[in-house]
C-alpha cells in the first residue's frame, strides 16, 4: 500500500496499492471467515468470477473525526500472485501543533 499525500480540500485519506498489486475493498465481516491459504484462495478466485474491477484506492477513513471501521482491503502481488488482507478497524485522528496525524490500527493475514 502507498499513502498519497491528501490534498488539504479532501476530508478522507487516500492509500493506493503499491506498483505491481491490485487492490479490492471488501466487507470486513469476511475477515474472521478466512483462516487458511485455501479459503484466502478461494475467496480470491471468488472475487475474481464476480468480475468486479479492483479499486483504484481506500478513500472511507475520515480525516476528521476518530472513529471504528470494518473495512478488508485484499491486495494482490499480480506477479506473484501473493494475497494479504487487511482489515481496518480504527482510525485515531489527531490534530497535532502542524497537520494532522492519522493512525490506521487493524489485522492482516
Amino acid at each position: 500500500m502507498k499513502w498519497h499525500e491528501n490534498n488539504w480540500k479532501s476530508p478522507f485519506t487516500h492509500i493506493y496499492p503499491a506498483d505491481g498489486y491490485k487492490l479490492y475493498v471488501r466487507d470486513g465481516n469476511d475477515f474472521a471467515n478466512i483462516t487458511n491459504s485455501v479459503e484466502l484462495a478461494s475467496y480470491y478466485s471468488a472475487i475474481l468470477e464476480q468480475g468486479n474491477p479492483s479499486d483504484e484506492q481506500y478513500n472511507r477513513i475520515d480525516c476528521n473525526a476518530s472513529a471504528n471501521y470494518n473495512d478488508m482491503l485484499v491486495t494482490v502481488n499480480e506477479a506473484t500472485e501473493e494475497i494479504q488482507l487487511i482489515h481496518v478497524t480504527r482510525a485515531e485522528i489527531t490534530t497535532p501543533s502542524q497537520g494532522t496525524k492519522i493512525v490506521i490500527t487493524g489485522q492482516c493475514k
